[in-house]
């Protein structure tokens, strides 16, 4: 499988505030990792855009007060970006080992993707579709946890190296 339909090395400002939003509520990112970002914006530009200030700052907010900031900085976000960055952070956050294969396929099947009548699939819907035995045969016990967690790696691995990570 080939992750190169979509490039999410370009992801706009919109885009990436809209995964983080999205990964902070599903607890693949921190507010850390936010403020992080939102340094690199600061720093990275001559006139940097405010909400990149309150950003920086926001280290003592709630979890909600952070993510409905990044909701308003995520308009105009483009849908397939976005998925395609929540997916990547599925696959590395996997395959280091922070979660656990059957959270990562539950959360995979979460994600926006095409649906029958909106052919061809792109290849996260068709890496979304490889899993779609594993969450039932685990919970029935015709599958086992790691041949749930083996599908899930050769379905998604590909995306792990165009994960998105603020800077250190």
């Amino acid at each position: 499988m080939t992750t190169s339909e979509i490039d999410t090395s370009t992801a706009t400002h919109p885009e990436i505030a809209a995964f983080l939003r999205l990964a902070l509520d599903a607890k693949l990112a921190t507010v850390d990792e936010v403020v992080r970002w939102a340094d690199s914006v600061v720093l990275s530009e001559a006139r940097p855009p405010s909400w990149s200030i309150d950003l920086a700052l926001c280290r003592t907010w709630s979890r909600q007060r952070v993510s409905d900031a990044l909701a308003a900085v995520s308009v105009g976000a483009e849908g397939d970006v976005v998925r395609w960055l929540l997916a990547a952070r599925l696959a590395g956050a996997v395959l280091r080992g922070e979660l656990d294969s059957q959270r990562a396929i539950a959360l995979a099947w979460s994600l926006p993707f095409r649906k029958a009548d909106q052919e061809p699939f792109d290849a996260l819907t068709r890496a979304v579709f490889a899993t779609s035995e594993c969450l039932d045969g685990v919970e029935e016990g015709w599958m086992t946890p790691a041949a749930a967690a083996a599908i899930f790696r050769e379905a998604f691995e590909p995306f792990a190296a165009r994960e998105w990570r603020a800077s250190e």
